[in-house]
């Protein structure tokens, strides 16, 4: 519960707050917030279905190596049951308050998948792994409602003084007014450094961009999670933890609930699968494919065998 209270002299008449946003979530101690780097904010609106609006705390969240309803987010973000992820969100009111998508555009959080690494107590080690519910009306995760997914890098790479970081998410304020808050916004910053496990890169970022991915730009690959403000109009960089971060690689391997959701599944009712099959044809298995998305239809199944020379 928050409670606003209102002073002002005798006989001022009625007084009035309004407010046009709210962030919630604890402080991150001697952290900056999240930040412009320079005098102007030069991030552009962008719409990328990889990348989702969480509310109601005012974050951001990415589908990563094909998980259909696996994200990643920012540990002190907070995400829990009941929260939901939007995609394809349109542009805020004048004032700055959010629209919501039409609902085949909103997943609810599975409260059992969140796997949070410290809650925001260490700007080197703050990430959470958690899962969405398929969407209620369409019957679809939203990897299969959208395509495209972020891959995550196989190894931190080392700045050069070239190299770019893009930080595309859902930051509060823009270049284009009230209407931009909080809606689908990128920009790219060199790449930095890199200090045990933080990341810095000098891309604009505000608060709401919490969780955004960091892309390395030379290869399209996510080498972290921004989560940290520390630019100014004179300097400075923002940061985020790394993929090298502590239990990261334990974490994302050991997916709980939805996050672990695999809609299309493949088994060997008969004993397990052929262990020899004739090059030339003729050699017969039984396989079984189901599905747990009810929107998702398998109308046929095909077998390709590789001889060593591939498919």
């Amino acid at each position: 519960t928050v409670d606003v209270e209102i002073y002002a002299q005798p006989r001022t008449g009625v007084s009035r707050l309004v407010m046009s946003s709210v962030i919630a979530g604890d402080p991150i101690p001697n952290t900056p917030p999240d930040s412009i780097c320079g005098t102007t904010d030069d991030r552009t609106l962008f719409n990328d279905t990889r990348i989702g609006r969480h509310l109601p705390e005012g974050c951001t969240a990415w589908n990563f190596n094909g998980w259909t309803n696996g994200y990643l987010a920012a540990g002190h973000c907070g995400i829990s049951s009941g929260d939901v992820i939007q995609f394809n969100v349109p542009l805020s009111t004048s004032g700055g308050g959010t629209v919501n998508p039409p609902p085949q555009d909103q997943y609810s959080v599975d409260g059992t998948s969140t796997q949070t690494q410290t809650g925001g107590t260490n700007p080197s080690n703050d990430f959470v792994f958690f899962g969405v519910f398929n969407n209620s009306n369409t019957g679809l995760p939203p990897r299969l409602a959208y395509g495209g997914t972020i891959n995550l890098a196989p190894s931190v790479p080392a700045p050069n003084g070239t190299a770019h970081i893009r930080i595309t998410g859902y930051g509060t304020g823009g270049a284009g007014g009230g209407s931009w808050s909080q809606v689908g916004k990128t920009h790219t910053g060199t790449y930095v450094s890199v200090s045990g496990t933080n990341a810095r890169y000098v891309a604009d970022t505000t608060g709401g961009n919490s969780g955004s991915p960091q892309i390395y730009e030379p290869t399209g690959e996510a080498i972290g999670v921004h989560g940290y403000g520390g630019c100014t109009s004179s300097g400075g960089s923002n940061s985020g933890c790394t993929i090298a971060t502590t239990n990261f690689q334990n974490i994302i391997n050991n997916p709980q609930g939805m996050a672990a959701n695999r809609p299309i599944s493949l088994s060997f009712p008969a004993g397990g699968g052929p262990g020899t099959v004739n090059p030339a044809g003729g050699s017969s298995f039984q396989a079984s494919v189901t599905t747990s998305a009810p929107a998702v239809v398998i109308s046929s199944v095909r077998s390709f065998i590789n001889t060593g020379s591939g498919f």
